[in-house]
């Protein structure tokens, strides 16, 4: 992915102007990977990691983040959302998320984004795995499909305020 970016920068292509990343240490090392020297490292920006950017929660031990005292030591370039807790207290052994659970709470994570201090940002990047997407699409009522291990999807969204 970082080659690609490289590659985008030359025909043009506007970068990110804000990345966010799940909290998931793959996940926050890809965003790492994919844009360290294009716009991490030299002080361009300071990605954000969400909570609620992470994957399916529950039953597994995989889908268990990682203490946030190793997320901050290995990732000092980048951000971490207020109130993050050291011990991953809502994933539960004995409860898995269902599919209209996790896009809720990726609509949470939008509200973050879209709300935030970077809503006037035309273009950001969110790192996540399959299962995040798959919730963010159906989030946005489209059709579900697999992303390759290592792929990326792009897609644009609007956003509107409605008032009440």
């Amino acid at each position: 992915m970082n080659q690609f970016w490289k590659n985008q920068i030359k025909v043009g292509t506007p970068l990110p102007s804000q990345l966010y990343s799940s909290p998931f240490i793959r996940a926050v090392r890809t965003c790492q990977i994919t844009f360290g020297d294009i716009l991490i490292e030299n002080g361009k920006q300071k990605p954000m990691v969400l909570e609620d950017l992470r994957e399916v929660m529950g039953l597994y031990p995989y889908d268990k983040r990682g203490r946030m005292s190793r997320l901050r030591a290995e990732f000092p370039n980048f951000d971490f959302e207020e109130g993050l807790e050291e011990e991953d207290t809502l994933w539960k052994p004995d409860y898995r998320e269902t599919r209209e659970e996790h896009a809720t709470r990726e609509g949470r994570a939008f509200d973050i984004i879209f709300n935030s201090q970077h809503k006037d940002h035309a273009y950001v990047s969110i790192t996540v795995h399959n299962g995040t997407i798959g919730a963010i699409l159906l989030l946005l009522r489209r059709t579900r499909f697999i992303i390759p291990t290592g792929g990326a999807f792009a897609f644009v969204i609007k956003a509107v305020k409605i008032s009440a």
